[in-house]
């Protein structure tokens, strides 16, 4: 497993839009140490997971974690949550969090490790 900078630096070289991933670097909570990234064989980004840790509630919310098609379902996005929750729980970290809309997510949460709690509902309102 490699930092986010190895991935930025990669990106970069091989001319990949990464606008999204200098904003992600830009957020007050952002931790270098907290990007972790999987790197496949032929050096392509298998799979990542950035991790934020808040030192005054001391908890850790996992996003964005994400795995390309060709190496989903082989426990690599698991691999890089578990590593930024356990280098967050060094920290201090006490629980860690991860949202998600979609199913294949919710299986991969799930089996590292996570409990499923329904906590936001949608509203609206006609105007």
């Amino acid at each position: 497993m490699n930092d986010g900078a190895e991935l930025l630096e990669r990106c970069y070289t091989s001319g990949a839009d990464v606008t999204w991933y200098r904003n992600i670097q830009k957020a007050p909570l952002y931790r270098r140490d907290l990007d972790i990234v999987a790197v496949a064989p032929d050096g392509a980004v298998a799979s990542f997971a950035t991790v934020w840790f808040d030192d005054i509630t001391l908890t850790a919310a996992c996003e964005p974690v994400a795995s390309s098609p060709a190496h989903q379902r082989k426990g690599l996005a698991k691999a890089c949550i578990h590593e930024g929750l356990r280098r967050a729980r060094e920290m201090g970290a006490t629980m860690g969090f991860v949202g998600s809309g979609e199913e294949g997510a919710h299986r991969c949460y799930a089996s590292a490790g996570f409990t499923d709690y329904k906590v936001s509902r949608q509203w609206g309102k006609e105007v």
